[in-house]
């Protein structure tokens, strides 16, 4: 997300980008705990990979997945809570909304 989006969107407009696949996707993410790659997450959801990793790319944008390292040419990721992702988002919309408060001045 662009500084930009995080000041004019809200929660509920982020929530409201987390429907069917993503959802899904999430909500495995969080079952599957610890640091994952996309292919072993597609394979725990019995899923192929190239329906997980384009979910998993939307999902780190939105904040609901964190790329924590590599493992090899993967990276690794960790589900992040909707509560967490909730407060990050929170944080950073203050944070531009701040900014954006100190250009007008």
């Amino acid at each position: 997300m662009k500084p930009v989006d995080i000041r004019n969107d809200n929660w509920a407009d982020i929530e409201a980008r987390v429907e069917g696949g993503r959802r899904e996707v999430h909500a495995a993410a969080l079952r599957f705990g610890g640091a994952w790659t996309t292919r072993s997450l597609a394979a725990a959801m019995n899923r192929d990979v190239l329906t997980v990793r384009p979910r998993v790319s939307e999902l780190a944008v939105l904040g609901l997945v964190d790329c924590v390292g590599r493992d090899g040419k993967d990276g690794l990721y960790v589900g992040v809570p909707a509560a967490h992702a909730r407060d990050r988002f929170e944080g950073l919309k203050s944070k531009a909304v701040a900014e954006q408060m100190l250009l007008r001045v």
